[in-house]
């Protein structure tokens, strides 16, 4: 049996900032691989599957390679979403991952929707994403976990 996560801690400011520039880095190294401009969001996550499917080819993506993989995807999720950077201890071992709010309509709906926060596990989706292929695409993830926050 795991252990229950501990509850997740907001990145230092210089490590979100530092992931923001990695999403970046990301960014542009689609645009290359594209040709031309890139979007945001459902788009830009299809092209980073094809991106990755593309480079896995060759070799196993490089550390570097892996972190620009999850920030794009991480940053795709805060600015649609909102939220912040985030690390949770899961089974003794660090995951990084973002805090976005969920929507709860409520009978109270009237009031206007409650809000909860939930951690998305964006470092173990992209491990997941490299081990199994399109089987775990980072388009249906990010696709289904944004009707569960309730903004799809």
């Amino acid at each position: 049996m795991s252990a229950s996560p501990v509850t997740p801690q907001p990145l230092p400011p210089e490590r979100s900032r530092y992931m923001g520039q990695a999403a970046v880095q990301c960014y542009r190294i689609l645009e290359r691989f594209s040709g031309g401009p890139v979007a945001s969001g459902q788009e830009g996550i299809q092209l980073l599957d094809e991106w990755i499917d593309r480079m896995t080819r060759k070799a196993p993506l490089s550390a570097q390679a892996r972190v620009q993989v999850i920030a794009f995807l991480g940053q795709a999720f805060l600015g649609r979403h909102g939220g912040y950077w985030a690390m949770q201890i899961r089974d003794k071992k660090p995951t990084l991952g973002i805090v976005c709010p969920v929507v709860i309509l409520t009978r109270r709906a009237a009031r206007g929707p409650d809000e909860d926060r939930r951690f998305i596990d964006i470092s173990d989706q992209v491990q997941r994403r490299l081990t199994h292929g399109m089987a775990e695409s980072l388009a249906f993830f990010y696709l289904t976990t944004g009707m569960e926050l309730g903004k799809a």
